[in-house]
């Protein structure tokens, strides 16, 4: 699925970069092993200390293996428990058995462990891996500094309506410069092949870091004053909030409670209508399957397609009652805007 809205304004604001620590997030129901809990910073892996993932290579000692087995089994029970009670909470608002299809909800950590190493076809060498992991981390230090130089140096926006506003904001920002680094391959510092595996992992935990730490402030926030208007934190600030949430992909749920919060909010011209289409969208594609504004793509036979559409609506006609253009050319923009689907 592919999210491609305003992203001229976001690369802009990425300039801008807020890149304060990182503060701990609650506490997972599920315990980690004794094996992986002395390697978490934060509430999350250390990226500068994966000595955890030893059992994954070749050479690695019966008790490196047995480590880094029960880590896994860690990994699939909090996948599975996380899951089942994302599946809970959705019953719970009344929306009916959710068709979650394949996918699953870990926790916060759950996820960061089960994506920070490499797939197993690539773990042969330990000693090239950490040759790799070291110098993706120093580039990934350069990167991070250099992002904070940019956001100390540079004023914010005096136009933002209010400290809720700018705390919206800052969020944004963050969360888009981690993301907008996934492009370095094409338009950034050139890396050795095994160095940008390293290095993109290092950005997917800092990606799940901070969706984990904005889900929580924008719950946060909506428990204590709704959702954030358009008249309450102005335009800009709305629709920053709408990204947060639209990336709470975690949290299915807490993506649906925010859906209902922003629909009688669109007539009123409070949330912004396409806004509640891209959201509407990707909740709809977890628990029904399927999408009303074709705003969610994916690769299919090499092509890209839309994900299924609710029977019977007339998706054009759908998507300019929010103010979306038809779905033709929406299709050519993320074309045009992203790499060719792969062929086989």
């Amino acid at each position: 699925m592919w999210d491609n809205r305003r992203i001229a304004w976001r690369i802009l604001l990425a300039v801008f970069i807020a890149f304060a620590p990182v503060r701990p997030v609650a506490a997972q129901d599920d315990v980690p092993p004794a094996a992986l809990a002395e390697h978490l910073k934060d509430g999350f892996p250390d990226p500068d200390d994966i000595g955890w993932m030893r059992g994954l290579f070749p050479g690695a000692t019966d008790k490196e293996r047995a480590e880094w087995n029960a880590i896994q089994d860690w990994v699939k029970a909090c996948t599975d428990t996380g899951t089942a009670r994302v599946r809970a909470e959705i019953i719970a608002m009344g929306q009916g058995a959710p068709s979650l299809g394949d996918r699953t909800y870990p926790p916060p950590l759950c996820a960061a462990v089960a994506d920070l190493p490499p797939p197993k076809g690539m773990a042969k060498d330990w000693n090239a891996y950490l040759t790799a992991h070291q110098e993706a981390g120093r580039a990934f230090a350069i990167f991070f500094h250099g992002a904070k130089l940019g956001f100390e140096s540079a004023p914010f926006d005096p136009a933002w309506a209010n400290e809720d506003a700018r705390m919206l904001m800052h969020a944004t920002v963050r969360e888009q410069v981690y993301r907008k680094a996934m492009s370095w391959p094409v338009d950034g510092p050139k890396l050795e092949p095994a160095v940008w595996q390293a290095f993109r992992r290092r950005l997917t935990l800092a990606v799940t870091q901070e969706d984990a730490k904005n889900t929580a402030m924008l719950e946060t926030y909506v428990a204590e004053h709704g959702w954030p208007t358009i008249s309450r934190v102005g335009q800009r600030a709305s629709g920053a909030a709408w990204l947060l949430v639209q990336h709470a992909d975690l949290d299915p749920a807490f993506q649906l409670k925010a859906l209902r919060l922003m629909e009688p909010l669109v007539s009123k011209g409070e949330v912004s209508k396409s806004d509640y289409a891209y959201l509407y969208d990707r909740v709809m594609l977890k628990i029904a399957g399927t999408q009303r504004y074709g705003t969610q793509m994916t690769c299919k036979d090499g092509e890209l397609v839309p994900e299924p559409l609710e029977a019977g609506v007339e998706v054009d006609a759908a998507r300019a009652e929010m103010g979306l253009n038809p779905i033709a050319d929406y299709q050519k923009m993320m074309d045009e805007g992203f790499a060719p689907c792969p062929t086989n």
